[in-house]
């Protein structure tokens, strides 16, 4: 079944798990891939909470990615805003993934917007600072940890993702943002 194949990338939200519940079959699905001697990864566009809490998540489900394994749209965004230099960005994230990222503390002199899934950062009054800072200062750039439209929260239901309000900065801003997230380029 495995014929040639060396590495397997697993996606996690929505394909090994939603939210705090394993999908059925998943651990079964590592199992059968490690035991073929594959070197197993793990992707995914999360980007509303950080390194050390999802790893913790995943702990909890039985899910335990080797050290260097595991690659989200966050971490992609934090190391493109570093390898840009940019020190201080308005982050529309979490706290737990605001962690990831490496910022100078300095009040209001921010060099860049960063969108995630961030229900709580998301409302007009958020949205506005940045796009007020983005049309203060063109040479800001605005990346996005992804572009995702939706997502399936645990109850099922539909939830609005970071692209729709990424799409409306740019609207606004009349620029584009730089996303990071799968299936970009710059993910993989």
């Amino acid at each position: 079944m495995f014929a040639g194949v060396r590495r397997i990338l697993f996606d996690l939200s929505g394909t090994l798990h939603i939210e705090n519940q394993l999908l059925p079959g998943a651990l079964e699905a590592l199992a059968e891939a490690k035991a073929a001697g594959l070197a197993v990864d793990f992707v995914s566009n999360t980007s509303k909470e950080g390194r050390s809490d999802l790893l913790s998540r995943l702990a909890s489900l039985g899910i335990e990615p080797e050290p260097g394994r595991l690659h989200t749209s966050l971490s992609v965004t934090a190391d493109a805003a570093n390898r840009l230099g940019l020190r201080r960005p308005l982050l529309l994230l979490s706290e737990s993934a605001a962690a990831d990222f490496q910022v100078e503390p300095g009040g209001a002199d921010f060099d860049s917007v960063v969108v995630g899934l961030a229900p709580d950062k998301l409302n007009y009054q958020d949205l506005s600072r940045a796009m007020r800072l983005l049309l203060d200062r063109p040479e800001a750039p605005l990346l996005a940890a992804h572009r995702g439209r939706y997502l399936r929260s645990g109850d099922g239901l539909l939830r609005l993702g970071p692209g729709p309000f990424v799409t409306a900065l740019e609207f606004a801003c009349g620029r584009s943002a730089q996303a990071f997230g799968k299936p970009t380029p710059a993910f993989f």
